[in-house]
């Protein structure tokens, strides 16, 4: 009876140390705290109460926009002349452009407001014929304007509206039987539009911006008699900008 009371006693306490001690060993083995068969991440690794991960890496600084820039743009125009009075006739023109850009921004927390001046050589040009023969070639040689911009800046994007003065140079032929006529006229109005900038670097930025550039009721006096012009071009362009500051 004695002996039978031991035996039990002892079995019971060697299952129970088995059962007992075994498990620091086990969690030793499997080193980062996970269990086999699950998906927990290590201790290292598990998400803080503030939503955030423990990792190496780090989200690019936001683009600062502040400072003198200065760059270079390409792109293409449309639009027309319409001409009334001697000369009735509306000029479809169109054609590449491409010149540089400079100005200044300010930067204050989500805004952007700055100062842009640009210049553009064109080949804007259109023929129309006319009555009798006659036939009347415009082009826009050069297109140049200063603007305002204000933007809106999220991360390394900038968009932004433009609008300001605008200044062409219109050379306007009318040629035919009798009315060989050559002009160049320096015509002022405005300039307006909207663009999207993306800073590629803290100092480097590419851009695609759209213009609209009206120029309207200039007299020009032709072989034919008093004629009133206008002009509008509407111009969608690529640049790149290098900041300076």
């Amino acid at each position: 009876m004695n002996l039978t009371l031991r035996w039990r006693g002892s079995l019971t306490a060697f299952l129970f140390s088995f059962g007992l001690f075994p498990l620091p060993a086990a969690a030793a083995d499997w080193g980062d705290g996970s269990y086999p068969g699950t998906s927990y991440a290590a201790p290292s690794e598990r998400r803080p109460l503030d939503g955030s991960y423990r990792s190496g890496y780090a989200p690019p600084p936001a683009a600062d926009w502040n400072g003198v820039y200065f760059g270079a743009n390409i792109g293409w125009g449309g639009g027309q002349s319409d001409w009334s009075g001697a000369v009735n006739r509306a000029v479809d023109a169109s054609g590449t452009l491409g010149g540089v850009h400079a100005g200044y921004n300010f930067h204050s927390g989500s805004l952007v407001a700055g100062l842009e001046a640009d210049a553009n050589w064109t080949g804007v040009e259109g023929l129309e014929e006319l009555s009798g023969g006659d036939a009347v070639d415009v082009s826009a040689d050069w297109l140049a304007s200063l603007r305002m911009r204000l933007g809106y800046s999220a991360g390394s994007w900038m968009f932004y509206g433009t609008a300001g003065v605008a200044f062409t140079g219109l050379d306007m032929q009318l040629t035919g039987p009798g009315a060989d006529t050559s002009l160049s006229e320096t015509m002022t109005g405005y300039a307006i539009g909207l663009g999207a900038e993306y800073a590629l670097t803290q100092s480097i930025s590419a851009r695609v911006e759209a213009l609209h550039y009206g120029f309207g009721d200039e007299p020009i006096d032709t072989v034919r008699g008093l004629s009133d012009t206008d002009l509008d071009i509407t111009s969608v362009r690529a640049g790149l900008s290098i900041k300076l500051n």
